[in-house]
C-alpha cells in the first residue's frame, strides 16, 4: 500500500505540473499579445503626431536668368504659415500665403531691386522658426520718377527777340511754340538737349502776341510755360 500511495501521488505531482506549464504558457501568450498591442498604440500615435514634431523646411532655387525664386513646402511641420523677411529691416515682410502644407509651391518675381538678402520663417501662433536664408541679386531696372522738362525763355522785346534755353530735357523729344505764330505753331528744333539755347527773330514771328512751350513727347504732349510779346 505504501507503494501505491507514493505511486499515486507521484501522478498527482506530474498532472499538476502540466497544468502549471499549460498556464505559464497561456500568460506568456496574453503577454506577448498585450505588449504587441501597446506597442502598436505608441507607433500608430507617433505616427499622427509625425508631422507637428518634425522642423517645417522650405526649399527655395534662385533663377538669376529669368529673375524668380521658386519656393517649394517639403516639410509643414507644426508651421501654420511662412514669411519671407528682410534682413536689412526686420519690419519688411511678405506673407507666403501659397504655402499652406507640405508640396505646396510659390514663385517670387521681384519687380524691383537688385540685390536681396532674407530669411524664410515659420510661424505657428505666437511662436517663430527660423527655416532658411535666401538671397538673390537680379539685374532689374529700377523704374524712376518722370523728369519734367523745363526751359527759361528770355523775351526782349527791344530787340525784337526771343531766346529759349532748355534747362531740363526730361522726357521730351522736341519743343514747339504754339499760340500767336505763323501756321498756329513754331519749331523749336535747335532745342534737341539740357542746355541747348535758341534765338528767335522777331521777324519769324508776329509783332505782338501771346504762345505756350509744349513738350512732345511721341503723343504725350505738356505745357511747360506761356510766354507774351510785343515788339511794336
Amino acid at each position: 500500500m505504501d507503494s501505491t500511495q507514493i505511486n499515486l501521488r507521484s501522478v498527482g505531482n506530474n498532472e499538476n505540473r502540466a497544468v502549471s506549464s499549460a498556464l505559464g504558457v497561456l500568460v506568456a501568450v496574453v503577454a506577448v499579445v498585450l505588449l504587441a498591442a501597446v506597442v502598436g498604440i505608441f507607433v500608430l500615435e507617433t505616427g499622427d503626431n509625425g508631422d507637428d514634431s518634425a522642423d517645417p523646411t522650405v526649399d527655395a532655387a534662385v533663377d538669376n536668368e529669368s529673375n524668380v525664386v521658386e519656393l517649394s513646402v517639403t516639410e509643414m511641420g507644426g508651421a501654420e504659415e511662412f514669411v519671407l523677411r528682410s534682413d536689412v529691416d526686420s519690419t519688411e515682410e511678405l506673407r507666403l500665403d501659397e504655402l499652406q502644407e507640405t508640396g505646396d509651391t510659390m514663385t517670387l518675381e521681384p519687380e524691383s531691386g537688385t540685390e536681396v538678402r532674407a530669411k524664410i520663417v515659420a510661424i505657428d501662433g505666437n511662436d517663430e522658426q527660423l527655416v532658411r536664408s535666401v538671397e538673390w541679386e537680379f539685374d532689374l531696372e529700377q523704374d524712376s520718377e518722370p523728369i519734367n522738362p523745363a526751359m527759361s525763355v528770355d523775351v526782349n522785346n527791344n530787340d525784337e527777340r526771343i531766346t529759349f534755353t532748355v534747362t531740363s530735357m526730361g522726357d521730351a523729344a522736341a519743343f514747339v511754340l504754339r499760340g500767336d505764330v505763323p501756321n498756329d505753331e513754331f519749331e523749336l528744333d535747335e532745342l534737341e538737349a539740357t542746355g541747348d539755347m535758341m534765338t528767335v527773330d522777331g521777324d519769324e514771328l508776329t509783332d505782338n502776341g501771346t504762345g505756350a512751350i509744349v513738350a512732345i513727347d511721341g503723343d504725350i504732349e505738356s505745357q511747360i510755360l506761356s510766354i507774351d510779346w510785343n515788339f511794336d
